[in-house]
């Protein structure tokens, strides 16, 4: 486990073993597998010639879900994969092409890929979405027709 997603991170450099806030490695690796998911749905989504609510509202949601101490369960977690990888299929083939399973996910792997600077650059991102994303659940707030596209990673 090596888990960076929140701001309680084992001297701010990120947690191994256990999570300073309990979370276990198991669901780390699915949180960081349910940000790749999101950013595939997003992918396809922004592509399509019109909004799709379905999506646009999937990725606030699973953003929203990866935040600390919102959702720690592991088959919950999965749960919010799950429906991913079907909306991510269904826009695929919307755009007549075929669904392509995420790349090795987390920081680790993002480094390898893009370098630091880039990954660095890449999460400073993904972290302003999840917090755009936990507005939606403010109170008199909800997931409108315009901010899920605003947020499409």
């Amino acid at each position: 486990m090596f888990c960076y997603q929140c701001e309680q991170t084992a001297h701010g450099t990120g947690c191994t073993g256990r999570g300073v806030c309990g979370k276990t490695a198991e669901t780390s690796d699915l949180q960081d597998l349910l940000v790749e998911v999101a950013a595939g749905v997003s992918g396809y989504a922004r592509r399509l010639p019109e909004e799709d609510l379905e999506a646009g509202r999937y990725v606030v949601q699973a953003l929203f879900a990866t935040v600390t101490n919102v959702d720690f369960t592991p088959e919950s977690v999965e749960e919010w994969i799950k429906k991913g990888r079907l909306i991510r299929r269904r826009l695929a083939e919307m755009l007549g092409e075929k669904d392509k399973e995420a790349t090795p996910v987390g920081i680790e792997a993002r480094k390898q890929r893009l370098g630091e600077d880039k990954a660095g650059l890449l999460y400073m991102i993904i972290y302003g979405l999840k917090s755009a994303s936990s507005w939606t659940r403010a109170p008199g707030w909800g997931v409108s027709a315009t901010l899920p596209s605003a947020i499409m990673i």
